[in-house]
Formats: structure tokens, sequence, C-alpha cells
């Protein structure tokens, strides 16, 4: 879990007051925001902004907070529920034949996703009966293709394929962030931006939170 809403903001006045938004003028802006509520909203959305990018980083060691999804018994081509980024791994479970027991699923051969799809599609097939066909999977978006069957046909009596993966909610009346306190500046830095932004309200005030906000995450491993 991250750090309280009402953190935040406290951190967000102190960074208007006397770090990159010293002399901008807006603190009774921010003030404003703060009192209406609507300053926590942009800081969720910065969060869930920050989240994304995380997820979408297949190794980086803060997706570990967010890989909380996962699903058994996938079908070929089927979707995979409330998914962010790419998968983290897939496993096959397979009973009998050369790949018995459970094994990491690979990508098949080819340069690019149409390519690796072909490749799945003669796998599948698997008309020499094939006992060497190792376990491949592509991911299309949030759609899972694998070789399942083709398996079957070389030699298996039966194969289970499971995911697990990012998965993260936006939900505006939560009272913490998601994210951990490691990206609490970051997150605090997106929401001013967001905030100032505001019809146009401060565009220069806007545009530096921006800048610092880019420059934080590219700071924690975002570039």
């Amino acid at each position: 879990m991250g750090d309280t809403i009402s953190n935040l903001q406290v951190a967000a006045i102190e960074i208007v007051n006397v770090g990159q938004g010293a002399g901008l003028g807006v603190l009774g802006t921010l003030q404003e925001f703060i009192k209406t509520g609507e300053f926590g909203v942009y800081l969720l959305l910065a969060d869930s902004g920050i989240a994304n990018l995380i997820c979408q980083q297949k190794g980086f060691g803060a997706r570990k907070t967010f890989l909380t999804g996962s699903q058994a018994g996938i079908a070929n081509g089927a979707q995979l529920n409330a998914m962010v980024g790419p998968v983290e791994s897939i496993q096959f479970t397979v009973t009998g034949g050369r790949w018995a027991g459970t094994q990491p699923g690979a990508s098949p051969r080819g340069s690019d996703t149409s390519s690796q799809l072909i490749e799945l599609a003669y796998e599948n097939r698997n008309v020499n009966l094939n006992p060497e066909i190792s376990p491949h999977f592509v991911q299309d978006g949030a759609t899972l293709w694998h070789n399942a069957a083709g398996l079957v046909l070389g030699g298996a009596s039966s194969v289970s394929v499971s995911a697990t993966y990012c998965v993260f909610t936006y939900n505006q009346a939560a009272s913490s962030v998601q994210c951990s306190t490691e990206w609490s500046k970051a997150t605090v830095l997106g929401a001013l931006e967001m905030a100032f932004g505001k019809d146009g309200r401060k565009t220069e005030a806007s545009s530096r939170f921006g800048i610092a906000y880019k420059n934080e995450l590219a700071a924690l491993g975002i570039h």
C-alpha cells in the first residue's frame, strides 16, 4: 500500500512553497483544489498512470506490487481478465509425453506477432505428430494464444495453461494510492501538473511540474 492522500496533499503544498513551484504564485489555487477534494482525484489519477507505466515494463522490480492477476485453464485465443502490460509468466501443466510436468512457455520462432501466430498455427496442426514441439505462447494485446493442442498431438494426454500478470484498479474514493512510497514524489508532481493545467489557468506552473514529474520517473527507472 502506498501513501495516504492526506500525506500527499501536505507534500504537494510543501513542493509548491519551497520546491519546484517556488515563486509561481499558485498556492491559493492548490488550497482551493484540496478544499474541494479535487486534488485527491488528481493524485489518484497520477498514481494510476504511474502504475500503468510500471506494469508495462516486464522485469521491472516495482511490478511485483501489481502481480496479483492469475488465470488457469486458459483456452487458445482466450482473453486474460483485467490484465495490464505483458504477462509475467505462462505455465504449461503437461500430463504424459515428452514435456510431462510444469513447463514455462516461450515465444515461437518469428520476428513479429503475425509470424509467430503463423508458426503457432503450424505447431497446433502438428501433422507429423512431432513430440519435440515445446510449449509456446503468443500474447497479442489481452489475448493469449498457445500450442496446447499441438502438444497433445505430440503425445501429451492433457495440457492446462495458466498465466500470472499485473492488475491494478482505479478507485476514486480510495484514501491511499497504490504505488509504494518511493513513487510518492512522482505522484504528487504528476497531480500538480494536472491541477495547474486545468482549463489552461496556470500553464507555466503545469509545464514546470510536468518536467519535474518526468525527471522523477526517469530517476526511478521509467523513461
